[in-house]
């Protein structure tokens, strides 16, 4: 029996498999373990692997736009684009309670109010974003519930400090 070099071997699905699980716990995949193992669990470790593979490529380009923004404009001029954008966010704020309380009216449509709301906070974090600026969890754990309490209070009738 003539045995057939094959110069391609090494791009089989396996080799791919085996070179993505490569320091995982995971065993090295070949076609007998394929047919004994559970596949569903070969792929499984497989797919996590580019999962992890393809957050990391994510996270190594969002750092090299924010490099780019902020050498290019400088760290001022951040910090200026993000007072902007807070001050339009709070302007389309506005705009849009004076929708909801009906008391001065205005062109805009509810949706449109919505809508430009919608852009501006996006903005506002962008500029954040850019800054390295995130937000801090424990902190609106905190507020939330003085947020809350002051309210019951409000509406029990003591005094809110």
């Amino acid at each position: 029996m003539k045995r057939v070099f094959k110069p391609f071997f090494f791009l089989t699905k396996y080799y791919i498999f085996n070179k993505f699980l490569r320091g995982t716990k995971c065993p090295p995949i070949s076609k007998k373990s394929l047919k004994t193992q559970n596949r569903a669990s070969v792929f499984k470790h497989f797919y996590e692997k580019i999962a992890y593979f393809t957050n990391v490529i994510k996270f190594f380009l969002e750092g090299l736009k924010m490099n780019i923004i902020e050498e290019s404009i400088g760290t001022p001029a951040l910090y200026e684009q993000l007072a902007e954008e807070s001050t339009e966010l709070a302007k389309a704020a506005l705009k849009y309670a004076r929708i909801l309380r009906r008391e001065n009216p205005t062109p805009v449509t509810p949706q449109q109010a919505l809508a430009d709301i919608k852009e501006e906070y996006t903005d506002v974090i962008q500029c954040a974003r850019e800054l390295g600026i995130s937000t801090d969890e424990p902190q609106i754990e905190r507020k939330t519930k003085r947020w809350i309490k002051r309210i019951f209070d409000f509406k029990n009738g003591k005094e809110i400090k």
